[in-house]
């Protein structure tokens, strides 16, 4: 698959960042670009993860940027699962692993 939801967090392996922590995700919008439905997802700290990406595809996401998606934005066109799915999926995990995190003593 080229989309992985595990417990660390997601991983689009067309992003070329590695897995996004559920942890580092702030926010998640749909986007349609020319009939190109995306789930964006804006993050606390998005340099780390544009610092991993190659040259071609920061340049990518500048343009994404540029018309208002966020850099680390996830296609839909071609899944078995659309962009509202997907968005509810990764929602589910950010919040699991929000309460994760509350359930553990100080």
């Amino acid at each position: 698959p080229c989309i992985v939801l595990d417990d660390e967090g997601v991983l689009d392996k067309r992003l070329k960042v590695g897995v996004i922590n559920w942890e580092d995700i702030r926010r998640i919008s749909l986007y349609d670009l020319q009939g190109a439905p995306y789930v964006c997802l804006e993050l606390h700290n998005p340099e780390i993860y544009a610092a991993r990406q190659p040259a071609w595809l920061k340049l990518a996401s500048k343009t994404q940027r540029l018309v208002g998606m966020s850099s680390m934005s996830i296609s839909t066109s071609g899944l078995d699962m659309d962009n509202k799915t997907l968005a509810g999926l990764i929602h589910e995990g950010c919040e699991r692993a929000s309460q994760r995190r509350s359930e553990v003593p100080l």
